[in-house]
């Protein structure tokens, strides 16, 4: 599993799907992708939360170079569902 946040540049996802390729030649591979949502009560509770138009460009490339992995499997958060839940959290402070 692999967190899209707002510090990752195209090398560092390029640098996923590199290491996706390594492994998925030793055993079969499934990837899930989630956004890094803040939470009240942790120590990133002052952290923002990437944006939904970052977040769909960084899963657009990342689905890309994936793709031409062969027989690896990959999921994504909705990056609406994670604003969503920042949202809501951020209105109970």
């Amino acid at each position: 599993m692999t967190l899209l946040q707002l510090s990752e540049d195209r090398d560092d996802i390029a640098s996923i799907s590199g290491l996706v390729k390594k492994v998925s030649k030793v055993i079969q591979v499934g990837v899930s992708v989630s956004i890094f949502v803040p939470k009240p009560g942790t120590p990133f509770e002052s952290e923002n939360i990437i944006s939904e138009k970052d977040a769909r460009e960084k899963i657009q490339f990342l689905s890309s170079e994936i793709k031409k992995i062969k027989n690896v499997k990959i999921s994504f958060e909705s990056p609406r569902i994670a604003a969503l839940q920042y949202k809501l959290l951020s209105f109970d402070n």
